[in-house]
């Protein structure tokens, strides 16, 4: 918080992270924080929000550096996953809402409609622009690097997937090259990891619910394993889970 405020924003919109990938693990220690945090902002008269969001699952279907940079294009363009376009619809109502003292109706209108316009995606190159960035990454995001290796990992079971561990997936991705095991470790800006299946889908034995993007073969096998051990599987139909648990104000 002390970042924020000393920034001199005049509002503010926090999400706040919960479930067995964030570090608030359940929703009475996300509660608690969130109302500190926005305590905090009132204290200093920084119009403050806390969304609390679920992190029991990968947030949209790509993990990793230009995996997730590419993906945000194609939210800002109104495309992308459902469950990563509600969550940021919500971030930006409220962000809207609050910078500019409306309701949270006009608000979310204001923000589809710079969606279908294309003014969303032209600020997010003004701000490329503006931090000395090349926007033809953000105009052509196919040249983003490649892996030599995206190795497809297939369901070894019948069922709905019952849960993700997170916390593991995000592990897998750093072995596979997206962040550093140690200091000096460099970084593969195209390694990661696409999710093609998550809570409350049902699977059959071989369908592919993963691809992993590598340039170190070594770390292939390991990764699958570890991605596997991190799903637990149901025969009964679980309930997609929500995206948003609370909004505290």
């Amino acid at each position: 918080m002390s970042k924020k405020i000393a920034s001199g924003a005049d509002s503010l919109v926090l999400d706040v992270k919960m479930g067995n990938g964030a570090f608030m693990k359940n929703i009475e220690d996300a509660r608690e924080l969130s109302t500190r945090m926005v305590n905090l902002g009132k204290l200093v008269n920084l119009k403050t929000i806390a969304i609390v969001t679920n992190m029991d699952s990968p947030l949209g279907e790509k993990i990793g550096n230009s995996l997730e940079v590419k993906e945000a294009i194609e939210v800002l363009k109104g495309n992308g996953p459902e469950d990563l376009k509600e969550v940021c619809l919500v971030l930006a109502t409220y962000m809207v809402a609050l910078s500019l003292g409306i309701s949270k109706k006009k608000a979310e209108a204001r923000v589809k409609e710079s969606i279908i316009n294309g003014t969303a995606f032209e600020k997010f190159k003004e701000l490329v622009r503006w931090q000395g960035g090349n926007e033809d990454w953000i105009n052509y995001p196919e040249n983003f690097p490649n892996t030599l290796y995206n190795e497809k990992i297939r369901s070894f079971k019948n069922g709905y997937i019952k849960s993700m561990n997170t916390e593991n997936i995000g592990k897998v991705s750093l072995k596979l090259g997206s962040g550093r095991e140690y200091k000096d470790e460099p970084i593969d800006y195209g390694a990661g990891i696409t999710v093609l299946k998550k809570n409350g889908d049902y699977v059959e034995i071989g369908d592919i619910i993963a691809i992993l993007h590598t340039n170190k073969e070594d770390s292939i096998k390991e990764a699958q394993d570890l991605y596997l051990n991190s799903i637990e599987f149901s025969n009964e139909p679980v309930q997609k889970p929500k995206m948003i648990y609370e909004i505290i104000e």
